[in-house]
């Protein structure tokens, strides 16, 4: 197989993955905007990229354009540019949200630099590549990638090309911005629980209720330690926070909504008084006070479970902790599901 043969079949990969991961319950919707700089040693004299990207996500799918220049003062302290490069990417970060995580990402783009006469000319090629980046905050990260580049119809498809195969590399930051969990238009009424009926006979006594809470509280501590995952619902990979409810709750035959927002209109509303709570039940918190954001699985003892991306995973929180005082502050539902 060819470079040029290869770099086409990842493109064709990266778009079917890509497509396969945007599920609507696989995550938020974001936008990023990340300023770089590069090198690219695509075109004449290695030369030096400044630019910045635009991208927009649904959980790991991403699309993504951009634009680099290399740009110097002339004479007359005019402005000149040597060089730039544009693309347009299908991109798949399957763990964006938090840490250390990498990215993968293919597209087209169109590249340009002045020849020999100092005519700017322009080349359109295919690309490909991936990169690591480390998100210390929500709403910030730290990117390196590298793309390797090559002409349409490959290095050779015309006498003195000004673009040939090569890597592009960057470095740079992204600022982030993320909107509510996207997913389908809600019905006006609360989303049901399916209940696995070999498992669940009805009506069940408050004894044989507070057994099963026990066996999901089992259940969700054996997964303590596991790291978070935005739009995770897996053990293998991480678990968000609705996913982590979705999953402890369907290895008992309880089969709650995936998306947070969802999960807080489901069953029976308990009131905001630990005194009546049991465990079992659900948590809902908003950090704007309204939207909800984050859910957990009461423990009893004024103590959750959940997966938090701040707490880097699946771990128990006290409510009468500093820590816990948030959780207090931004509570603003409890739900009961069986």
């Amino acid at each position: 197989m060819t470079r040029i043969e290869i770099v086409r079949a990842t493109l064709i990969a990266a778009c079917v993955a890509s497509l396969s991961s945007a599920s609507p319950a696989a995550g938020q919707r974001s936008w990023a905007v990340a300023p770089f700089l590069g090198a690219n040693t695509s075109l004449p004299g290695d030369p030096s990229l400044a630019g910045a990207t635009v991208s927009y996500g649904i959980g790991a799918f991403g699309l993504r354009t951009g634009f680099g220049l290399e740009t110097w003062w002339g004479e007359g302290a005019e402005a000149r540019t040597g060089a730039w490069a544009a693309d347009l990417d299908v991109r798949l970060a399957p763990g964006n949200s938090s840490g250390v995580a990498p990215s993968f990402f293919a597209g087209i783009g169109l590249e340009g630099a002045r020849d020999v006469t100092d005519d700017m000319r322009v080349a359109p090629n295919w690309s490909a590549g991936g990169g690591l980046a480390y998100a210390p905050l929500r709403w910030f990260r730290l990117e390196s990638e590298v793309r390797y580049r090559v002409p349409f119809g490959g290095p050779a498809s015309a006498p003195d090309p000004i673009a040939s195969a090569g890597f592009e590399y960057r470095v740079g930051v992204a600022v982030v911005v993320r909107n509510a969990r996207s997913g389908p238009a809600r019905p006006a009424a609360a989303p049901v629980v399916r209940r696995d009926p070999a498992r669940w006979p009805t009506p069940r006594t408050s004894d044989e209720r507070a057994a099963v809470a026990a066996d999901i509280l089992d259940t969700a501590d054996d997964h303590l330690g596991t790291r978070y995952l935005w739009g995770g619902s897996s053990p293998s990979t991480g678990f968000d926070c609705s996913g982590f409810l979705q999953h402890v709750f369907a290895a008992h035959g309880l089969h709650i909504p995936r998306v947070s927002q969802d999960q807080a209109r489901a069953g029976q509303s308990i009131g905001s008084d630990p005194a009546g709570w049991v465990p079992g039940d659900l948590l809902f918190f908003a950090s704007n006070g309204r939207t909800v954001d984050h859910a957990a699985l009461y423990a009893g003892g004024g103590r959750i479970i959940h997966s938090s991306e701040s707490g880097s995973g699946v771990r128990y929180d006290d409510l009468s902790t500093p820590r816990g005082e948030w959780y207090r502050r931004h509570l603003v539902g409890v739900r009961r599901v069986f």
